[in-house]
């Protein structure tokens, strides 16, 4: 084997930061750079609402497996699509989430 070739790791250091290229003002790599292949219409359905996961559901014994799968596929769906929920049923005190929220102001 030639020597011109250099292992997968070592070539990948070769390569700035994209935080690098940015300050630098260097274009990055076409690697780098990701092009829609379709203009494909926005999903606007899933603007409509936030998704609501309710953790009693899936944290309850009395919950039944058909109740706590649906809420799981829900979970599953909210993670995947939105990157976030809105957790109901979770019997977290409402002085502590205005507790937390009042922290939150603060930072």
């Amino acid at each position: 084997m030639g020597g011109d070739h250099l292992p997968s790791q070592e070539a990948s250091v070769l390569v700035k930061h994209v935080q690098e290229l940015s300050i630098s003002g260097d274009e990055p790599p076409p690697r780098y750079i990701r092009k829609d292949k379709d203009d494909a219409p926005v999903n606007t359905s899933l603007s409509s609402s936030i998704p609501i996961i309710d953790i009693h559901v899936l944290s309850s014994p009395s919950s039944s497996t058909e109740e706590k799968e649906n809420e799981l596929e829900k979970l599953k769906l909210a993670l995947s699509t939105w990157g976030f929920f809105q957790a109901v049923g979770h019997d977290i005190p409402n002085n502590l989430i205005d507790a937390a929220e009042d922290i939150n102001r603060v930072l």
